[in-house]
């Protein structure tokens, strides 16, 4: 898993969203789009290639990203471009004529692909499980993971800490569901998550037999002014199936998500 600056993070997944809205939308269209060189494009999407200013600013006045994730996308590239030159940059000001919103620290590259990529809350949730707690290798094979995914996982998790170092290899501070909603997170971290998770599920329908797993779906008419009843009754049904199952003797690693 390599770890991506957020702003490149956005970049991709701005292009993702259009290949979704438009199936004809292409890597060249992107480039086209934001006034830069398709093959120029794809190396700063590999991380190749820096990404300039100019392209940098067309791109967030032809995006449709949040004001949100413009704050979280300019905070990455002007960290980026500091640890490129070595030393100060321009601002936010001086970039795009904005002063900063918010005077909280930025969200870091590590936290925000920790957030966002599932693997890691299954990798912390595989050191809870007694049988291979503090063995990379099983952890890999078990959740169909490299070795190298997992140990640099869990380098990730103990440097933002939600893993700490012991004398036996590592330990959880708190289960990844109590971890996930104790860490201030971006709403795109988040989204991001959701979307991966989907993802799995849909390999899961494919590849996982039928008893160990569930599915239910339904379609139905309702009531719109219920809907704040509804959320919060399916974040207390999760809750309480997270502390059913949860068990000090967990002997597996399941990933639950209800959209």
């Amino acid at each position: 898993m390599k770890e991506r600056p957020i702003h490149l993070v956005l970049l991709e997944e701005e292009l993702k969203r259009k290949k979704r809205v438009n199936a004809r939308f292409s890597l060249r269209s992107f480039a086209k789009m934001i006034g830069a060189d398709p093959s120029h494009l794809s190396k700063i999407l590999q991380c190749d290639k820096p990404l300039t200013v100019n392209i940098a600013k067309r791109f967030i006045e032809k995006s449709e990203l949040t004001e949100t994730e413009k704050s979280l996308f300019w905070d990455s590239f002007i960290r980026e471009r500091e640890k490129s030159f070595g030393e100060k940059t321009m601002g936010l000001e001086e970039l795009t004529g904005q002063k900063p919103q918010s005077s909280e620290a930025p969200l870091t590259n590590e936290t925000f692909y920790i957030i966002s990529e599932p693997s890691h809350w299954a990798v912390l949730e595989a050191t809870r499980v007694a049988q291979m707690g503090n063995d990379p290798e099983m952890i890999a094979n078990k959740l169909g993971l490299s070795v190298i995914e997992v140990t640099s996982a869990i380098s990730r998790m103990v440097r933002c800490g939600f893993l700490k170092r012991t004398e036996t290899g590592v330990e959880a501070e708190a289960s990844a569901y109590e971890s996930s909603k104790n860490t201030t997170i971006a709403d795109t971290a988040q989204a991001l998550h959701h979307k991966r998770v989907m993802e799995k599920a849909a390999i899961a329908l494919d590849r996982v037999p039928a008893e160990q797993r569930a599915q239910e779906c339904a379609t139905f008419a309702i009531d719109a002014s219920k809907l704040a009843t509804a959320q919060a009754r399916i974040q207390d049904f999760v809750a309480q199936l997270v502390r059913d199952l949860g068990a000090s003797n967990a002997s597996d690693v399941y990933q639950l998500s209800m959209s």
